[in-house]
C-alpha cells in the first residue's frame, strides 16, 4: 500500500470515529460520524458525499452483522478475486496473511506480476470486515473530491455511480509508479501498483478486471 496516503486516511477515520464519547450507543454513531466529518472538512452535514458514503457503509456493515458475517474471509478465499493472469506479465506466487485479535479480523492477499522488461504490477486485496470503524470512516474520505498536482506527482480521489465504490489514484512523475486504490463496500481495499508507467491506464484497467461490484456487494 502507499502507506503515507493510507495512514492519512486512517488518521482521518480515527479522528471521525474518536469523536464519539464514552457511553454512546451504536445508534448514535452514524450521526456523530456525520457531524465529525462536517467539523473536519466543513461539509454540509448529511447532504455531503462523504456523509452519504458513511451512511451507506454503516448500513452495509450492519446488514452483514445481522447475518452473522462478522469476520474477514479466509485469505485463501480472498485470493480467488486476484487476476489469474495479466497480459504481458508473468504471475508470481501469491502471498497471504490472516490477522485475528479480539475485536478485529483482517485478511490480505497480494501477487506481483513481472514483465520481460522488468516492469512490475502488484495487486493487493484487503478484507477488514471486522476491524475498527475508523477504517470505514477513512475509506469514506474517498467520496470527497480531492486532487493534488505538483512537481513530483498527480494524485486524486475518484467517485463512481455506486456510493460504495470510490477510490484514489496517483502517478509519480519521477519514479513512474502508478497506483490505483479502490474502497469497496466499506469492507475491502484493492490496490494496484505498476512500475515504469507514463499514465494510469494500465493500473486502471487491471483494477477494473477485478470483480469490483461483487466485492462491494458482499
Amino acid at each position: 500500500m502507499q502507506f503515507r496516503f493510507i495512514i492519512t486516511m486512517l488518521l482521518a477515520g480515527v479522528i471521525i470515529a474518536g469523536c464519539s464519547g464514552e457511553g454512546d450507543s451504536p445508534a448514535d454513531l452514524p450521526a456523530q460520524d456525520t457531524q465529525a466529518s462536517e467539523d473536519l472538512f466543513g461539509l454540509p452535514g448529511e447532504d455531503s458525499d462523504m456523509a452519504q458514503a458513511m451512511k451507506a457503509v454503516t448500513e452495509r456493515r450492519d446488514a452483514r452483522r445481522a447475518k452473522g458475517d462478522t469476520t474477514a474471509m479466509p485469505a485463501a478465499t480472498l485470493k480467488q478475486y486476484l487476476p489469474a493472469s495479466i497480459a504481458g506479465y508473468t504471475s508470481g506466487t501469491p502471498s497471504t496473511e490472516q490477522v485475528s485479535v479480539p475485536g478485529m479480523s483482517l485478511s490480505r492477499v497480494s501477487t506481483t506480476y513481472t514483465s520481460q522488461s522488468g516492469a512490475r504490477v502488484t495487486v493487493t486485496l484487503v478484507d477488514y470486515n471486522a476491524s475498527a470503524s475508523g477504517w470505514e470512516s477513512a475509506t469514506a474520505v474517498f467520496a470527497l473530491p480531492i486532487s493534488v498536482e505538483n512537481d513530483t506527482e498527480v494524485s486524486k480521489t475518484f467517485q463512481t455511480d455506486d456510493v460504495l465504490i470510490n477510490g484514489f489514484e496517483s502517478l509519480q512523475k519521477a519514479t513512474k509508479d502508478a497506483t490505483v486504490i479502490y474502497s469497496l463496500g466499506g469492507r475491502f481495499v484493492l490496490e494496484v501498483t505498476a512500475t515504469n508507467q507514463t499514465s494510469l491506464e494500465t493500473a486502471r484497467s487491471i483494477a477494473a478486471s477485478v470483480d469490483l461490484k461483487k466485492l462491494a456487494a458482499l
